[in-house]
């Protein structure tokens, strides 16, 4: 291995991350002294922080020899809530890449990658990396507090298929210039992989056709379907949790919007997550007394073995396919 060519383009994008209270410009990929294989067998050892992100690393590196790679978060952890365990913290101190969402959304990891940057770890942050979205603030939730931690750009960057197509590019570029003596493996491996997820968008397109444009309304247990909404022609008009971040609590203001455009939207379905609570969509909903479907998407992560949404594709298909029949009624 050697290290990476930080003259490449690619590696000079920034971003940024609050660290100790203070704005801290960094790069999207930063690496520090000499780069060389971590493990001990000699093979390239990556770290990826949420399940969505580890299917399509696992993806590129399928069928090459000597990579290792560790996904740390398991099919329905919620990434905001989700702690390390003192292997995984090792595990990021000694990786070659760190792959990471970014944006804050990996909320309690974030000292522990900063400390291996800090060290020389190379990290890529996909979410600043694809052009994220500056978080919506749907209609009166101007005037309501986010009592999340998160910032006004919005990290769920994996709800857009195109959004990781260009992700893996960039990964690819990444991987050649860790490992230059493969560069030509990982360009064909990252082209394959981006040609699956254009295809995968198309299909979406297709079924998205399905549900006339009026009602393709979104309400959600919180502000994760934004990238989704942009790219397949949705509107997000209201969430319970008034945040980009799970961990964050609606007031009685929130849930008196939440109802308002329960109601002049006329929903037929409310969307809730696998990996957020939703005690507060079903008490709203069952206050209204008219039926409307609580459907449950897999955002935050895969599903387990079974789902029906074990993978980045499958998952998308699946949310997808559940948001056109919920809002068809």
């Amino acid at each position: 291995m050697t290290s990476v060519d930080m003259s490449n383009p690619v590696k000079q994008l920034l971003r940024l991350r609050p660290l100790g209270g203070v704005v801290a410009i960094a790069l999207v990929v930063s690496a520090c002294g000499a780069a060389g294989p971590s493990s001990p067998d000699d093979s390239l050892s990556i770290v990826v922080t949420t399940s969505v992100l580890g299917d399509l690393v696992q993806r590129v590196t399928a069928d090459v020899a000597d990579v290792e790679v560790e996904v740390l978060m398991g099919p329905g952890q919620d990434p905001h809530s989700f702690g390390l365990s003192a292997a995984q913290a090792a595990r990021i101190q000694s990786a070659d890449l760190i792959v990471i969402n970014g944006l804050g959304l990996e909320e309690g990891l974030l000292d522990v990658i900063d400390a291996a940057q800090n060290d020389g770890v190379t990290v890529f942050e996909v979410a600043t990396a694809v052009e994220p979205l500056t978080r919506s603030v749907p209609h009166d939730r101007a005037n309501v507090s986010d009592s999340g931690e998160m910032g006004s750009l919005d990290p769920h960057v994996w709800l857009d298929p195109l959004r990781m197509r260009e992700a893996v590019s960039i990964l690819g570029e990444l991987l050649g210039s860790i490992d230059p003596e493969r560069a030509a493996i990982w360009s064909e491996r990252t082209d394959a992989v981006a040609s699956e997820l254009l295809a995968l968008h198309e299909q979406l397109l297709g079924i998205v056709a399905e549900l006339p444009p009026e009602k393709r309304i979104l309400i959600s247990n919180h502000e994760a379907l934004g990238a989704f909404a942009d790219r397949y022609g949705f509107e997000v008009v209201a969430t319970v949790i008034p945040s980009a971040s799970t961990t964050a609590d609606p007031g009685a203001r929130d849930i008196e919007l939440l109802v308002a455009q329960i109601e002049e939207h006329n929903v037929s379905a409310v969307f809730a997550e696998t990996t957020a609570r939703s005690d507060v969509l079903e008490s709203v909903v069952a206050d209204l007394g008219r039926p409307i479907k609580i459907a449950e998407l897999y955002t935050g992560a895969l599903g387990p073995p079974g789902s029906g949404a074990e993978t980045y594709s499958s998952m998308m298909v699946s949310n997808v396919r559940l948001i056109v029949e919920s809002l068809s009624r």
